[in-house]
């Protein structure tokens, strides 16, 4: 057996993550630590990373761990072991590459549902279209592959995405009612439109589109960036998101809410609608950033898992323990996933 002062920390944490994550003190004594421990080793991986290790030595190894809280907090993890966090060029390529694919298709997607809704709207009939749905294929070669295939790109729980896209085009909605009541009451009248729910956004969009020349919209092409066509896009697609139930990504979930809060301040806007959506679109932000930061450092651990078994005694990665290292990282994908619903849900009670 190899001495304790040899054990590298990192193999550690790395090994017994998934059973001592979320613990915040110690677990009274040397036996539960133990015990945890031998659980831990009856999974094959964990048990590679930790072969020819004494058990004590694991033990207090993990102790440590466990009294400066770092299978308690990812931030005194990253703190305590920043390489295993810090994503490299290359996974940081290949993330955007992912993304990239899945954008192209997330953008198909609502371009036919906007299509279809706004054929819908004008025919006065319930749309049947069906919007295809975004399917990643995982027909990979390679392994690391197929991990980041599984992890990206982020994507909040699909009911934080229609929490989020609902609550910004019911303030929408509003907003463009009280614009257009002031500055174009003859489309309300035309339309019979007598409340902020009568109208769809997508209708608002053809109607800021068509009247763009008429109405005080000048200002749309000249704040942060942004045309006034693109911010018409993102109204028109912002329902579509939940009426057809397209998952969309992390990145694409905030641009939304990001030109959702550009037009409200445009489109004049009360402060409390628009504070609103400054809070939902920081909510969505920070859950985001916290979901992508785990998801990469999941890939990472997951990339070391593999390296240091196929260092090991093994001179390549099996079918079975490749499948055991994927399967764990689904796994753990879900429970982050559990995780980022609970805390975005948890700051978002009194928007």
């Amino acid at each position: 057996m190899r001495a304790y002062q040899d054990l590298d920390p990192e193999l550690v944490y790395i090994a017994l993550f998934p059973t001592f994550s979320g613990v915040t003190t110690t677990l009274g004594d040397r036996n539960q630590v133990r015990q945890r421990v031998e659980e831990c080793k009856k999974h094959r991986t964990a048990a590679l990373l930790l072969q020819g290790w004494d058990m004590d030595a694991i033990c207090t190894e993990a102790e440590g761990l466990l009294v400066d809280g770092v299978f308690a907090f990812t931030s005194t993890a990253e703190h305590r072991f920043p390489n295993l966090f810090a994503p490299q060029s290359a996974q940081l390529a290949h993330e955007q590459r992912i993304e990239a694919a899945s954008n192209r298709r997330i953008k198909l997607a609502l371009d036919a549902a906007v299509k279809a809704h706004q054929d819908a709207l004008r025919s006065t009939r319930r749309a049947t279209t069906k919007c295809p749905t975004s399917n990643t294929s995982s027909r990979h070669s390679e392994l690391m592959s197929t991990l980041a295939e599984k992890l990206f790109p982020s994507c909040l729980p699909f009911d934080v995405q229609c929490f989020t896209m609902v609550k910004a085009a019911m303030l929408l909605r509003e907003v463009c009612f009280n614009f257009a009541k002031r500055y174009a009451p003859d489309v309300l009248a035309a339309q019979g439109w007598t409340c902020a729910e009568s109208p769809d956004l997508t209708s608002w969009a053809d109607i800021f589109t068509l009247r763009r020349h008429d109405l005080p919209l000048d200002a749309l092409d000249a704040l942060a960036g942004h045309t006034l066509g693109e911010l018409l896009l993102s109204l028109a697609a912002i329902p579509c998101v939940f009426t057809y139930s397209i998952s969309i990504n992390t990145r694409l979930q905030l641009k939304l809410l990001a030109h959702a809060t550009v037009l409200a301040r445009v489109l004049d806007g009360t402060a409390v609608t628009i504070d609103a959506l400054d809070e939902l679109y920081a909510h969505t932000a920070i859950a985001a950033e916290e979901l992508t930061i785990q998801k990469r450092f999941v890939l990472h651990r997951a990339k070391g898992l593999l390296t240091r078994i196929s260092d090991g005694p093994y001179d390549q990665i099996n079918e079975a323990l490749a499948k055991e290292v994927v399967d764990a990282v689904v796994e753990e994908d879900r429970q982050i996933a559990s995780r980022a619903r609970a805390s975005f849900l948890m700051r978002s009670r009194e928007i």
